[in-house]
């Protein structure tokens, strides 16, 4: 990079007028695929001697078998590898190695040898992608230090190159074909075809529909179809682009400003927000866990430096956070991202995700023996991060029935590879954000549909804290359905907190709290509290785990690691209770103890609630107040908002304190410096087709509705009731909505679906979930344990009509 930076800057003082932007393209490309120091360099040459002297006289390897045709990972596949590091070392001034005839000749040997065998896998992407990419950068630096083609070398490197052929490729498979064709440009001095390469990939940064690869309007990234794949397609995507920007800049080939926004957009408005610090959700990867140490972040710092646009401070400030610099600036607040029904939470200390799938979207799935085990990875997975290493090389560890906030039916066998996308599927899944996105409030809901399981799930995101629901749940001859708090890397002392009042520190194994009689008041673990918030019977797993790669993925190397597993088992049942927990993550100890070092002798009295066990019935949802003031929690929830707030005035100069009634609540305005935000007038109602958008007022039972959108995948915004009103908001996504509306008497699901013919003639269905509601200017029908309204002749786009149903 430092080689990239110098060409660079050299190019730029010349300008185009002075030097011809072939030459100054191929240099700068040169010079990015040469190591960067003399560490690197000193590195490669050692490399390189090895191979040379593991290479026999037909110029092949020994440990490769070149009759390997695997789809995934493919033998052959090392032996381009090789050749492409001997190449480097034998074009890089910097090393040893530099223009050696032995090293000379032990590539020509590597070389015909691949060429005259010609292998290909039974896998198109080793073919026409990873091989063509491996010979066009090969070919370069070869050329570069003046290596002699033969005229049977030279056509048939360019056949081979010839294969990455993008004209029926979209995304990441895409990017990857026509660089590798801009480097046949300039290997073969074709300008006609550098120029029509660049012009590919320019064409290519668009925001597409949901279905399409690429760049969303959300700003996710998808690739072979409604695929979350932004840390992993995505990551190819955005890397190989921003060196085909930097290597563009100031000439003939560059990108244009509109085209640059709408790629900055999708790193700083995506991407950005799917990582913690250099590690990306597990969330976004789709199943590249393929082996230890997958999922880092590959994107270069100097080069986000380097991109020229309106946003430079904002890239500055993720670079800033990819070099681990001790002045980066904290990513604050709260997306959803409706084409992908993903939605992330994020603290300076910690962050949160959500990973669903609707009919809209496709979930993680099995590909080519990658991601055996991943059917539930996409139903409500929800991710705590603080470092982002904390579920590293988690993959072959999980038991993938258990992921973290799912809700699972036990007994029912995984999916193999070839059926891994569900047969089952809700329109039912959505988000909610407010319209300033540093803004710390956000609700998710998804409809769980697998095997004989049914399950209504939600998040609901405050400020120091999060909300799950489990409601609705039916699993006709289950054995056991399971909800599992957190499964992640063991890091400190797991502290348990029985309603008894007993403390338990808990040693490695397995540990059960019946509910019956043991019930739990909260667990605590890696900084992180978790409070059941209804009561279930509980399992605790500390200690060692062992798996193999092989059973996620191809990679056949063991793995052991210690992790602490939190679950909630619900048993068989014809009818199951509601069932719910908070986590408050970013806590230095426990509530009421100054450690967790000696939980037998709190220093001080253990949080309390007000009343008896919260029941589902008595509202367990928060309140949320404007973001000027105070966030209360109803009382009947046990709360230790308190001690978060009290850390975030240690941190931070926040204040905190309990009001008169019980009721914990927390100052937020001083405690969240690093991100000031203004209270918002507006809610942002994310839609991913076309839905209309509404608001309740849960007092006085008025369901206002707004704004049809005009096109599919458009984002819409309303005007949020006045601060001191009592009205709650709702999850808008796809061919319906999913409503959670809380009230201080009953928490209630609505679901609102949407039938259209056209504008004028489209119906509203409001699905309540109680029966025998009356309301004038509604036509009520009852069906089973809710009643129907059917609300006709939305008003025109921009309109709003105020329609009133009482209890």
């Amino acid at each position: 990079l430092l080689l990239l930076l110098a060409v660079a800057s050299r190019a730029a003082c010349i300008g185009p007028a002075a030097a011809d932007d072939m030459t100054i393209l191929r240099d700068r490309i040169l010079a990015s695929l040469l190591p960067s120091t003399s560490e690197a360099s000193h590195k490669l040459d050692e490399a390189v001697a090895a191979l040379m002297k593991s290479e026999n006289a037909s110029g092949a390897w020994a440990d490769i078998n070149y009759a390997d045709k695997s789809r995934a990972v493919w033998s052959p596949g090392d032996h381009t590898a090789r050749m492409l590091s001997m190449a480097t070392a034998l074009a890089n001034p910097h090393g040893s190695m530099y223009q050696s005839k032995a090293l000379s000749a032990s590539v020509t040997a590597a070389l015909e040898f691949w060429l005259k065998g010609d292998f290909q896998s039974d896998n198109w992407w080793w073919n026409e992608i990873n091989t063509p990419q491996a010979f066009s950068e090969m070919y370069m630096l070869l050329q570069s230090e003046g290596f002699a083609f033969t005229k049977f070398q030279s056509d048939m490197g360019v056949t081979i190159m010839k294969r990455a052929d993008w004209t029926h490729w979209t995304g990441a498979n895409l990017v990857w074909m026509v660089n590798t064709q801009i480097r046949r440009g300039l290997f073969t001095s074709d300008t006609t075809l550098v120029q029509g390469g660049f012009t590919r990939l320019w064409q290519e940064v668009f925001v597409g529909t949901q279905k399409d690869d690429g760049i969303q309007s959300d700003s996710s990234f998808h690739q072979h179809g409604p695929e979350l794949l932004a840390g992993s397609y995505g990551e190819v995507f955005t890397t190989l682009l921003m060196q085909d920007i930097v290597y563009a800049t100031k000439t003939q080939f560059a990108i244009s400003p509109e085209k640059l926004a709408i790629y900055t957009s999708l790193i700083l408005d995506g991407q950005a927000w799917m990582m913690r610090h250099t590690r990306w959700d597990l969330s976004v990867i789709g199943r590249a866990f393929d082996g230890p140490g997958s999922g880092g972040v590959s994107f270069s710092p100097s080069l986000l430096r380097m991109l020229d646009s309106p946003r430079s401070a904002e890239l500055n400030q993720l670079a800033d956070r990819l070099s681990g610099s001790s002045n980066a600036t904290s990513l604050v607040g709260h997306k959803a991202y409706y084409n992908s029904d993903y939605a992330v939470h994020r603290r300076a200390e910690w962050m949160v995700s959500v990973k669903m799938f609707s009919t809209r979207t496709i979930p993680a799935r099995c590909v080519n023996d990658q991601g055996k085990k991943s059917e539930h990875a996409s139903d409500g997975f929800t991710a705590i991060y603080y470092t982002g290493r904390e579920y590293y090389d988690m993959a072959p560890i999980f038991d993938w029935k258990k992921l973290p906030g799912t809700t699972i039916q036990q007994d029912a066998p995984l999916l193999p590879c070839e059926y891994t996308l569900p047969t089952k599927s809700s329109p039912y899944v959505g988000s909610v954000q407010p319209n300033a996105t540093a803004s710390l409030l956000g609700s998710s809901a998804m409809q769980v549909i697998s095997h004989n399981l049914t399950v209504r799930k939600s998040w609901h995101f405050h400020p120091e804290a999060f909300v799950s629901f489990a409601t609705n749940m039916s699993c006709p001859g289950c054995a056991d359905v399971a909800t599992t708090f957190d499964c992640r890397r063991h890091n400190g002392d797991v502290v348990v907190y029985l309603h008894s009042g007993q403390y338990l520190k808990l040693s490695d194994g397995n540990h059960t709290f019946p509910a019956n009689t043991s019930p739990v008041y909260w667990i605590f673990h890696d900084s992180t509290l978790y409070v059941p918030l209804t009561q279930a019977d509980l399992q605790i797993f500390v200690g060692q785990r062992s798996g193999n790669w092989y059973e996620v993925n191809v990679n056949k190397e063991n793995i052991t690691l210690d992790i602490v597993e939190l679950v909630a088992s619900h048993g068989a049942s014809q009818a199951y209770p509601a069932f719910a927990y908070s986590v408050w993550p970013g806590l230095a100890h426990p509530p009421g103890l100054p450690s967790v070092t000696s939980p037998t002798a709190p220093a001080a009295p253990p949080p309390t609630i007000n009343g008896q066990l919260p029941q589902w019935e008595q509202g367990l949802l928060p309140q949320w107040g404007s973001d000027a003031g105070p966030a209360r929690w109803n009382s009947p929830l046990p709360s230790p908002l308190g001690e978060v707030a009290q850390k975030a005035a240690r941190r931070r100069g926040g204040r905190s304190g309990v009001d008169g009634a019980g009721t914990a609540a927390a100052t937020l305005a001083g405690a969240r410096k690093e991100a000031p935000e203004p209270a918002p007038d507006t809610l942002q109602v994310l839609v991913s087709n076309n839905v209309c958008t509404a608001v309740v007022n849960r007092t006085s039972g008025v369901v206002t509705v707004t704004s049809w959108p005009d096109n599919a995948g458009q984002a819409i915004s309303v005007p949020l009731p006045a601060p001191s009103s009592d009205h709650w908001t709702l999850s808008v996504s796809g061919m319906g909505l999913f409503i959670v509306e809380p009230s201080l008497t009953q928490a209630k699901v609505h679901q609102v679906a949407v039938s259209a013919a056209s504008p004028t003639t489209t119906k509203l269905q409001v699905v309540v979930g109680v029966p025998q509601l009356q309301g004038s200017g509604c036509s009520p029908s009852t069906d089973h344990q809710s009643t129907v309204f059917t609300f006709d002749a939305l008003p025109a786009t921009g309109k709003s009509v105020t329609l009133v149903c009482s209890v």
